[in-house]
């Protein structure tokens, strides 16, 4: 297999406009808001990334199980403020990836960073690998030394037959 086809970056983002249900008696973004914002922009991120695939979620086919969720506050967000949230696949592991999320005023400064881990899981909640479908869709998303080591993870005999 071609390496230079394989190391390549591409990034995801989706942008959020803060309304009055995001804000809080004080006036800023309530801190919930933004793990619901966390689960909007890994749910776009997966609907991207796997284009009209994306219905093994929504038919029960398969699951994602969120094993952990946190976020990091810099700064507040007030109403009508404008919001980037990148996201960022990392940390690949058999049946999980860790998601990093970037919080970003259209401005560039930076409001909040976020991570989840996520599992795949079987319609029973049972943990399986992740799909070789969802790894080869997301491979431009990682950086250069994930790529690699998810080529090697692709390439080895064992999951060649067992993934298709």
């Amino acid at each position: 297999m071609e390496l230079a086809k394989w190391i390549k970056r591409d990034r995801f983002s989706i942008n959020m406009t803060v309304f009055l249900k995001d804000t809080n008696a004080e006036g800023n973004v309530y801190f919930a808001r933004y793990f619901d914002w966390q689960g909007m922009a890994r749910e776009a991120f997966f609907r991207q990334l796997l284009g009209e695939s994306v219905a093994v979620f929504t038919s029960g086919q398969l699951r994602l199980i969120t094993v952990d969720a946190a976020i990091h506050f810099r700064h507040e967000l007030r109403l009508f403020d404008e919001v980037v949230i990148r996201v960022q696949p990392t940390n690949t592991r058999h049946t999980s990836v860790d998601l990093l999320f970037s919080y970003l005023k259209t401005n560039g400064e930076e409001i909040a960073t976020g991570k989840q881990t996520i599992a795949f899981a079987s319609p029973s909640g049972s943990l399986i690998p992740i799909p070789r479908q969802v790894l080869e869709a997301g491979r431009t998303y990682l950086n250069d030394i994930e790529q690699l080591r998810l080529l090697y993870y692709l390439e080895k005999p064992e999951h060649q037959s067992a993934a298709r």
